[in-house]
Protein backbone atom coordinates (compact mmCIF):
# COMPACT_ATOMS: atom_id res chain seq x y z
CA UNK A 1 0.00 0.00 0.00
CA UNK A 2 2.87 2.51 0.59
CA UNK A 3 4.33 1.76 -2.60
CA UNK A 4 1.17 2.34 -4.22
CA UNK A 5 0.29 5.51 -2.45
CA UNK A 6 4.28 6.56 -3.23
CA UNK A 7 3.50 5.86 -6.99
CA UNK A 8 0.44 7.27 -6.56
CA UNK A 9 2.02 10.75 -5.36
CA UNK A 10 4.64 11.09 -8.22
CA UNK A 11 2.69 9.85 -11.11
CA UNK A 12 -0.45 11.75 -10.27
CA UNK A 13 0.22 15.39 -10.74
CA UNK A 14 1.61 14.57 -13.83
CA UNK A 15 -0.99 12.39 -14.87
CA UNK A 16 -3.55 15.09 -13.97
CA UNK A 17 -1.59 17.86 -15.33
CA UNK A 18 -1.51 16.22 -18.45
CA UNK A 19 -5.77 14.92 -18.57
CA UNK A 20 -6.08 19.04 -18.02
CA UNK A 21 -3.81 19.80 -21.22
CA UNK A 22 -5.86 17.50 -22.84
CA UNK A 23 -9.18 19.30 -21.77
CA UNK A 24 -8.19 22.35 -22.56
CA UNK A 25 -6.76 21.25 -26.19
CA UNK A 26 -10.15 19.14 -26.44
CA UNK A 27 -12.33 22.38 -25.43
CA UNK A 28 -10.63 25.35 -24.85
CA UNK A 29 -9.15 25.63 -28.61
CA UNK A 30 -11.98 25.33 -30.71
CA UNK A 31 -13.73 28.09 -28.37
CA UNK A 32 -11.16 30.16 -28.77
CA UNK A 33 -11.14 29.69 -32.61
CA UNK A 34 -14.96 30.16 -32.97
CA UNK A 35 -14.46 33.45 -30.66
CA UNK A 36 -11.73 34.42 -33.64
CA UNK A 37 -14.15 33.88 -35.77
CA UNK A 38 -17.06 35.42 -34.57
CA UNK A 39 -15.20 38.41 -34.25
CA UNK A 40 -13.79 38.54 -37.78
CA UNK A 41 -17.57 38.51 -38.85
CA UNK A 42 -18.26 41.37 -36.33
CA UNK A 43 -15.91 43.45 -37.65
CA UNK A 44 -16.71 42.40 -40.85
CA UNK A 45 -20.56 43.66 -40.12
CA UNK A 46 -19.57 46.85 -39.06
CA UNK A 47 -17.92 47.72 -41.97
CA UNK A 48 -20.63 47.08 -43.82
CA UNK A 49 -23.06 49.15 -41.25
CA UNK A 50 -20.81 51.66 -41.60
CA UNK A 51 -20.15 51.67 -45.58
CA UNK A 52 -24.26 51.73 -45.49
CA UNK A 53 -24.19 54.73 -42.93
CA UNK A 54 -22.10 56.66 -45.65
CA UNK A 55 -24.17 55.62 -48.50
CA UNK A 56 -27.44 57.04 -46.67
CA UNK A 57 -25.91 59.99 -45.78
CA UNK A 58 -24.28 60.87 -49.22
CA UNK A 59 -28.22 59.84 -50.73
CA UNK A 60 -29.54 62.58 -47.93
CA UNK A 61 -27.42 64.94 -49.23
CA UNK A 62 -27.88 64.69 -52.64
CA UNK A 63 -31.64 64.47 -51.92
CA UNK A 64 -31.29 68.02 -49.59
CA UNK A 65 -29.33 69.45 -53.28
CA UNK A 66 -32.04 68.50 -55.02
CA UNK A 67 -34.54 70.02 -52.92
CA UNK A 68 -32.61 73.38 -52.85
CA UNK A 69 -32.23 73.11 -56.31
CA UNK A 70 -36.02 72.61 -56.77
CA UNK A 71 -36.81 75.37 -54.21
CA UNK A 72 -34.51 77.91 -55.98
CA UNK A 73 -36.85 76.66 -59.47
CA UNK A 74 -39.86 77.65 -58.32
CA UNK A 75 -39.17 80.79 -56.32
CA UNK A 76 -37.35 82.42 -59.21
CA UNK A 77 -40.15 81.08 -61.44
CA UNK A 78 -42.33 83.25 -59.07
CA UNK A 79 -40.31 85.85 -58.94
CA UNK A 80 -40.97 85.99 -63.12
CA UNK A 81 -44.39 85.81 -63.13
CA UNK A 82 -44.57 88.40 -60.60
CA UNK A 83 -42.30 91.05 -62.94
CA UNK A 84 -44.37 89.73 -65.91
CA UNK A 85 -47.71 90.63 -64.06
CA UNK A 86 -46.26 93.75 -62.89
CA UNK A 87 -45.38 94.94 -67.00
CA UNK A 88 -48.36 94.19 -67.83
CA UNK A 89 -50.11 96.24 -65.41
CA UNK A 90 -47.66 99.01 -66.13
CA UNK A 91 -48.56 98.53 -69.99
CA UNK A 92 -52.53 99.19 -69.11
CA UNK A 93 -52.02 101.85 -67.23
CA UNK A 94 -50.30 103.30 -69.79
CA UNK A 95 -52.76 102.60 -71.93
CA UNK A 96 -55.44 103.41 -70.49
CA UNK A 97 -53.63 107.45 -69.58
CA UNK A 98 -53.15 107.77 -72.93
CA UNK A 99 -56.59 106.66 -74.67
CA UNK A 100 -58.15 109.38 -71.77
CA UNK A 101 -55.59 111.46 -72.85
CA UNK A 102 -56.85 111.42 -76.40
CA UNK A 103 -60.46 110.95 -75.63
CA UNK A 104 -59.81 114.38 -73.86
CA UNK A 105 -62.39 112.68 -71.16
CA UNK A 106 -61.44 111.75 -67.84
CA UNK A 107 -59.87 108.52 -67.32
CA UNK A 108 -62.68 107.74 -64.23
CA UNK A 109 -65.10 107.72 -67.42
CA UNK A 110 -62.87 106.01 -69.75
CA UNK A 111 -62.65 103.21 -67.12
CA UNK A 112 -66.29 102.80 -66.71
CA UNK A 113 -66.80 102.61 -70.23
CA UNK A 114 -64.17 100.37 -70.69
CA UNK A 115 -65.10 97.97 -67.54
CA UNK A 116 -68.04 96.45 -68.98
CA UNK A 117 -66.53 95.86 -72.58
CA UNK A 118 -63.81 93.92 -70.89
CA UNK A 119 -66.60 92.01 -68.90
CA UNK A 120 -68.09 91.03 -72.60
CA UNK A 121 -64.91 90.13 -73.75
CA UNK A 122 -63.93 88.12 -71.28
CA UNK A 123 -67.65 86.07 -71.14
Amino acid sequence: LATTASELETGLPERIQAAVGEGFRREVLPVGRQLAEIRGLLNNVTRRLERLEEDILSERHARIDDLALLVDLVSSGWRSVDARIAGLEDTALEDRGAFAAASAEPAETVEHRLLPLAASNAA
